[in-house]
């Protein structure tokens, strides 16, 4: 593509150059660059790429973008200036790749807790009914045959929109997106057309980026204030009923729903065991009988919200119920690991306190002996919530063991240490083991018949961050070598 077809979409200054250059891909990282590349230097959080334009151009890249000034040399190649790098980069990607959310059914979700499972339980629903739906989230990016992975949930809008066009060559017909809110803050998804969009609910996370919590909630709303066909909104949430209040009187039809008698969507005759749950959705005249192998009072809320907005896409409400009676469960959200004892083992992606309080609540009304468990915080993450979570376990868990969960930068005793202060004040019985593998063999060597475990915070993950390494972590194939190792010297 011609660089001048790019310029026509984006609004800049071409300092230097002529934009009769031929474009064939777009990069933001130096290193990756190759021969006919876009590069665009963005100033990030750790790094600026305006120091990597000559490494850039020596990779190959004819063309330039920035917010800054120029220097004397790049001036034999295309130089554009721009008001925002970011919003630039997105703009251009989409052109680049021929705007593919324009033909595709892309649905958003965002929120603090449940996006993964709401995608996972969404895209199962589509697909039941015999769309090709590929999915960009936590888990991964996949469609098909077609799997990429990506660093973020809401990967870079270069990465979003090469992962759109694949998508559309592999035949989708609907792309459920996770939305970030640092995806929504950085841009990333600002030249996305969505079909759809949802919102889970909103609770402490993330405030090293957004310091705030209503700067949080304005991340995540922006994504209702793209030219969308309908929202789902969760208004039992107190930031969800603000969101519903605020867009339900607009240009696009909103969905509330919940157990309060605001919702549109009204949740009802929740009941539940360790087999699953029953619960009805009464909506415009109609009562939906919703009967699922899955448990967990957050999961009434993460498949209503997917049932409602299958049923805004207009697929028949008799085909969505069959669907969730069998539902598969998420990996890495209450993943039950088969450990062949007396006791059990659950593997839950919980980071958060809600997501924490929620997994331990569940654990606790289905667990006839202790709740044992082990979980951390992240490094160079929201200090703010550890101690939040500490005492939360100190609460719901019988017995706590505060370890390290991707400690990054930080030294891992320090971020025990704010953990730490939340559980004293509960008086909940706990004690300190920052290796992780030697917490999980303490917590599997003090397990008795009846015992529930809980690995809270790896979920999906199969490594552990340490410094900038990514360290291989498998919690699932680390238990197993564990409970090898007990059985050896036993028999010893």
């Amino acid at each position: 593509m011609k660089l001048s077809k790019i310029l026509e979409k984006i609004d800049c200054q071409l300092m230097y150059g002529n934009a009769d250059k031929d474009i064939t891909g777009l990069e933001f990282d130096s290193r990756k660059c190759k021969p006919g590349d876009l590069f665009i230097a963005i100033s990030g959080f750790e790094s600026d790429g305006n120091n990597y334009i000559d490494e850039a151009i020596s990779k190959g890249a004819v063309a330039v973008l920035s917010e800054k000034e120029p220097n004397s040399k790049v001036m034999n190649h295309a130089y554009l200036k721009v008001p925002n790098a970011r919003k630039a980069m997105s703009k251009a990607a989409a052109v680049l790749n021929g705007d593919p959310s324009k033909r595709l059914k892309v649905i958003g979700i965002t929120g603090t807790n449940g996006k993964t499972s709401t995608a996972y339980f969404l895209r199962s629903i589509l697909e039941y009914w015999g769309k090709t739906t590929g999915i960009i989230g936590t888990l991964g990016n996949y469609c098909k045959g077609l799997e990429l992975e990506s660093e973020h949930t809401t990967p870079e809008s270069v990465e979003i929109q090469r992962l759109l066009r694949a998508m559309e060559e592999q035949g989708a017909e609907y792309v459920v997106m996770e939305v970030s809110s640092h995806g929504l803050d950085l841009y990333r998804v600002e030249d996305v057309c969505f079909s759809g969009a949802v919102f889970t609910n909103l609770t402490q996370d993330h405030l090293d980026f957004h310091k705030t919590m209503e700067s949080y909630f304005n991340a995540k709303k922006r994504l209702f204030d793209f030219e969308i066909g309908y929202g789902v909104v969760n208004t039992d949430d107190d930031y969800g009923l603000r969101l519903y209040k605020e867009k339900k009187n607009g240009k696009y039809k909103v969905t509330g729903y919940g157990l309060k008698a605001v919702a549109d969507g009204k949740i009802s005759g929740v009941s539940a065991d360790d087999k699953g749950t029953t619960f009805v959705i009464d909506i415009d005249g109609k009562r939906l009988p919703c009967i699922t192998n899955q448990i967990g009072g957050f999961n009434v809320y993460n498949l209503s919200a997917a049932i409602l907005a299958a049923r805004n896409e207009g697929m028949p409400e008799d085909g969505i119920l069959e669907c969730i009676k069998e539902i598969k469960g998420v990996p890495g959200r209450l993943e039950r690991i088969d450990v062949a004892r007396e006791f059990e083992v659950v593997i839950d992606f919980a980071h958060t306190p809600d997501g924490l309080e929620n997994i331990l609540k569940v654990l606790r009304n289905t667990t006839k002996g202790r709740l044992i468990t082990v979980f951390g915080c992240g490094g160079d993450r929201d200090v703010t919530k550890r101690s939040i979570m500490g005492e939360i376990s100190g609460k719901l868990s019988d017995f706590s063991i505060l370890t390290s969960d991707n400690p990054r930068w930080e030294n891992p005793d320090r971020i025990i240490d704010d953990i730490e202060e939340g559980i004293v004040k509960t008086g909940g019985s706990y004690i300190r083991v920052p290796d992780r593998r030697k917490a999980l063999e303490t917590a599997l060597k003090m397990a008795k018949k009846d015992d529930m475990v809980l690995l809270a915070g790896k979920g999906h993950e199969l490594w552990q961050v340490v410094n900038s390494e990514k360290i291989t972590f498998n919690e699932r194939e680390i238990i197993k070598e564990i409970l090898k190792d007990n059985e050896s010297n036993q028999d010893k």
